[in-house]
């Protein structure tokens, strides 16, 4: 029995040094790699570095306004404008417009107006006005709100028509967004 206890023995030692060797040598080819060699590189593009001009970075100033539009009896039209600071360019990030009119009289579209140039063209930018009930003998109601992506310098208006000439009316725009310079 004393034979049979010495060979389990003998042969788990064995095979425990087995282990730290190969252990020790998975190590040594692990971290091991070839050795470092020069690599010249031939006909290579000549490259030039250049200076850029500087980059003036815009910095953006929160800005909202409120206008508002009045239908007056003889006309169909109510318009009215924001004007934004020189050499600043208006960047609308949202518009929300309520109407007010006179019962039974149909609102024809609101447009937020844009201008791309100090005085020059201009862009209609046409609102979905839902309407939000009536007050008999007083007024019918719609409004709006729309995110929005556009930009103005000089003036953003609002531009609003009706389906008739007679009575009063008006609609109320505000504008949130950023100004920046305007280069």
């Amino acid at each position: 029995m004393a034979t049979r206890f010495q060979f389990s023995t003998g042969k788990f030692a064995a095979l425990a040094a087995l282990t730290v060797v190969l252990l020790a040598a998975g190590q040594r080819t692990v971290n091991a790699g070839p050795a470092p060699s020069n690599v010249n590189v031939v006909n290579t593009p000549g490259v030039n570095v250049v200076s850029l001009p500087a980059v003036h970075l815009a910095t953006a100033v929160p800005f909202q306004a409120q206008v508002l539009a009045e239908f007056e009896p003889g006309t169909n039209g109510a318009s009215a404008g924001i004007e934004i600071p020189a050499g600043k360019r208006l960047e609308v990030e949202n518009v929300s417009a309520l109407a007010a009119l006179d019962n039974d009289v149909v609102l024809r579209y609101v447009a937020v107006v844009t201008l791309d140039q100090g005085g020059g063209s201009e862009a209609e930018h046409y609102l979905v006005m839902s309407p939000q009930g009536s007050i008999p003998g007083i007024a019918d109601y719609f409004s709006a709100n729309h995110p929005m992506r556009a930009h103005a310098i000089g003036a953003l208006a609002v531009r609003a028509f009706r389906s008739t000439e007679a009575g009063y009316g008006h609609v109320s725009l505000t504008v949130t967004g950023h100004l920046v310079d305007a280069n």
